[in-house]
This record gives structure tokens, sequence and C-alpha cells, in this order.
């Protein structure tokens, strides 16, 4: 049968993967597979896929089970579900098979990410609380008594957000979870606002937490700061640490160091500068920056419409404690890089016009990855950091019938010089069946942020505008991520100038 050009409702038909996470023996890697039924809802399953390529389901139905995680033993694995309605709860599944149980008794509220500690008897989760008032229980004693909906309060400046709603006066804490009893319990909540990122100690006594100190952390510059949570909630703060951002914490595995992803100087916030990668002692003292010698950025978003979208630095320590992983975005590229902690500096491990998304580092220094590329959909694979050449080995294949059925154009990359000679990345796509000298319609695609890149990734909307005769071009101006902090910088306090002459 010949292939056809790409139709809107060719989304419908698309599988997304995410999360990998290679089990501690490295035999098997868990992830998120997500796919779009017939009435239009995402339906999300938990999957995993051996090194071999073989694939098991192990979730089904339409609850959102995400997030998996194995224990450190290997023996189980917990995800996040909503089979429980109306709130989120986790579960837990043995590795060997069998059927999953419940493991907590949240209320409602939103579960945004957790960790297992080391010893497997616990875990960390950040959880909010719903707003009495809002809760499904509360809407359905308004409506059997025939109330009114009560006004929404406004206490701060901080409470609502895209793709979460209104939360009010509600916060994320940092919450426990026994995993022999499933109770709860909340450990910390001292930061100024939602946002905190931790790791657990090897020895799993304690948890790193960094969150913002500022009193009035969306007007006064920034501030975050790191402090060693034991398990009865006491805290200290790690001294000698710059007042400025943190996000992306892990603790080595080795217990002598916590590295952390963010910028030293306190003005401004997430913005042109580039994020850096840092590491201090984990008892406190002189931190340094492992990569101000290039013009790399940690948090160099890659934008798409077929991949999991992430703004947030990913750093990952290797098993012996010498070394950090990272996704490292670049002239549209997204690649594996390793930051050198005695030394320090990035070096690149893989190659190719392509995308990665980190997910978790194995003993061996395997490391669980979705890939893609322009012309190829997101699938799952693995990186041997150990072997001569890094490259991407690929073990699911869910997509093969979606690109063996349809036409794709492939973007034609280009350089440009502007008026003052700044150089401007971009592609171009042709529409399907294009024919030279016949003039077609253009559609110009700018992307928001501004700071984040378009790239070598597979673009659906693109590809559905190509097929219908349009040539698609798209560009990284500047107040982009990818091309160094000045590219990025241009445009600061300048909006409308530079971005609009690229």
């Amino acid at each position: 049968m010949p292939k056809r050009p790409i139709k809107p409702d060719d989304l419908l038909k698309i599988v997304f993967v995410g999360a990998p996470q290679l089990s501690p023996d490295s035999s098997r890697i868990l992830f998120s597979r997500k796919h779009i039924n017939d009435k239009n809802k995402y339906i999300t399953n938990l999957w995993t896929v051996d090194l071999k390529g073989a694939t098991t389901q192990w979730t089904s139905g339409e609850n959102g089970d995400g997030h998996g995680r194995w224990s450190p033993d290997g023996s189980q694995i917990a995800f996040i579900s909503g089979r429980d309605k109306p709130g989120a709860q986790f579960y837990l599944i043995p590795s060997n098979g069998g059927e999953a149980h419940k493991l907590s008794s949240l209320p409602e509220g939103s579960v945004s990410g957790f960790k297992w500690s080391p010893d497997g008897k616990h875990i960390a989760f950040i959880f909010r609380e719903s707003h009495p008032d809002w809760t499904e229980k509360a809407g359905k004693e308004r409506e059997e008594k025939g109330l009114s909906t009560p006004a929404r309060e406004l206490d701060s400046l901080w409470y609502r957000l895209d793709g979460d709603g209104y939360f009010l006066s509600q916060r994320h804490a940092v919450y426990l979870l026994d995993v022999a009893t499933g109770r709860h319990r909340m450990l910390y909540n001292a930061g100024t606002i939602d946002g905190y990122s931790f790791d657990w100690s090897p020895d799993s006594q304690e948890l790193a937490i960094a969150h913002s100190i500022a009193k009035r952390p969306l007007a006064d510059p920034a501030d975050e700061q790191m402090f060693r949570v034991n398990l009865q909630g006491e805290a200290w703060m790690l001294e000698q640490l710059p007042h400025g951002g943190m996000s992306a914490v892990c603790w080595s595995p080795d217990g002598n160091w916590i590295a952390w992803a963010g910028f030293e100087e306190p003005e401004g916030g997430w913005d042109a500068r580039n994020t850096q990668a840092f590491v201090a002692p984990s008892g406190g003292g002189a931190y340094k920056c492992l990569t101000d010698k290039q013009d790399y950025c940690m948090a160099a978003a890659m934008l798409g419409d077929s991949k999991e979208a992430a703004f947030d630095a990913s750093l990952r320590w290797a098993p012996d404690s010498k070394s950090l992983f990272a996704e490292i975005g670049w002239h549209g590229e997204s690649q594996l890089g390793q930051i050198d902690l005695e030394k320090g500096g990035v070096t690149l491990l893989t190659v190719g016009r392509g995308h990665i998304n980190l997910g978790n580092v194995a003993k061996d220094g395997k490391i669980a990855v979705t890939f893609g590329d322009v012309l190829t959909l997101s699938e799952v694979g693995f990186i041997d950091t150990k072997s001569k050449n890094a490259e991407i080995k690929g073990l699911t294949h869910f997509n093969k019938d979606y690109h063996s059925k349809l036409l794709a154009s492939e973007p034609e990359e280009l350089w440009l010089d502007t008026p003052d000679g700044t150089k401007l990345h971009g592609w171009v796509m042709k529409p399907i069946g294009y024919a030279s000298p016949k003039k077609y319609p253009a559609v110009l695609q700018v992307h928001g942020g501004p700071h984040a890149q378009y790239g070598w990734t597979f673009f659906h909307e693109m590809q559905v505008l190509a097929a219908a005769g349009y040539v698609v071009v798209y560009t990284n101006p500047r107040g982009s991520k990818g091309y160094g902090e000045g590219h990025t910088q241009a445009i600061k306090g300048d909006w409308g100038n530079k971005d609009w002459v690229d």
C-alpha cells in the first residue's frame, strides 16, 4: 500500500513513551506508554522492555498509571494511579508479575514526583492537599444542598498554574510514605513557595532538599538554599552556597557530594542566563561550578508536540561518583554529556541530529533513554556509557506502523546571516510533492518561551501543514537557548527588536 500524506487526526495514532527506568539488574526498562483512545482521552500505562526488545504490558485501563519506579532491590514497582478516585494514590506491583495493590491513603490532592529510599523502606514524595472548599466531596455536598459555588479567595500572587489549575493558598510539601505500613506523614514544608528539589542520602537517613527561602519569592531576588533533613524532619542549611537558583538535586553514590543545577546571581530567575551544574561537599563548604568554561545551558529545552517536554535540567551521577551525566541542548540537538567532577567541563558522548531524554543510570553504567529525530517518533532505548562508542541502542518500535503508512517531509537545515552578522539557525519543511519552480504559501512557526529551542524532533503539526501544501519555516531567533548565553541575552529588556529582525 502506498504511503499517504499526514492528516490532523493521525495524531490519534501516535504512541508516546516517557520516564524510562532501568531495573537494578539492568535486564529491563520500565517506561510509560501513552496513546489517545476513541474518546479523545490520553491513556497511560506501564510497560517494560528487555534488552533484546521484548515488551510486556504491566497495567491497563484508563486510570493514568504512570511515574513507575523500581524498588532498590528490584522486587517491586511503585507507581502513581488515579484508579482510586478522586485523588491519585501510590500502588505497588511485584516485578515478577501479579496484581497491583494500593499502598497509600492520601487525601484528595496532587502528587508531584517521588523517590525510593536506597534501603527500600520509604518513598519520599511531593504532595499538595486540595483546598477543602474545592474537593470533589465538597462539590457534591454543595450540589446536594443546592448551595452556590463559593468565590475563590486569593491571598498570594501564586494561586494558579497552567496544567495545574487553581490551588489558591494550598502549597506542596515533602512527605514520607512507609512502604511496610502504607502510612504517610508530612516531613518538611519550610519552602516559601511551591518548588522542592530533593534526593536521598545513600544511607537512607536524610534528604537533601533545595527550596526558596526568599520572603517574597515572586518579587524578591532568587534565593534558593540546600538543606539536609533527617527522617524526624530536623533540618540544617548547608553553608557557603550561592544565593541563586537550585534544581535537579542529586546526592553522589559515595555520599561525599551534592550536585545541583542553577545559577549564582540572585537577580532575575529562570531567564537568559545559562543554567550551570554545581557541586558542593555534602557536609557543606566551598562549592564549585563545573560547567562555566563552556557555553552550554543545562536547561536548554527542545520543543515538540510528539515528545515529553522538559524545561528543567537533568543531572545523574555516574556510579563511581567521579562524574555527572546531563542532557545538553545545542544547535537544535539534544545529546548526552558527561561532566568531570575534578576537572569540570562537558564532554559530549553522543552525536547525531536527534534528541534524547534521560532516565536513570544503572550500576553498570547503562542509561535508560527515549530518543527520536525529525522523521522518527520517540522510542525507548539505552546507552552503555562504558562502551567505546556511546551509541543509542533502540529497543521499542511502537510507531513503526505509523511511519510505514505515512509520508513525512524531511526538513532542510539552513543558516542565515542577519543584518548585524549574527547567524540564524533554522529549518525549511517543503510540501509533500514539492515541485520547483512552483510557488507555495508559507507558514512561519515562532516558538514561545522564548528561552527554548526548535530542533531535530518529529513535529506533527508542521508535518500536517507540509502535507496540506505549505512551506513551513521555523527558526531559533535570538532569545532561544542552544546557541550560547549571548544569543539568549540579546533580547533581555529588548523584546521585539533583534528577535523580530531574525
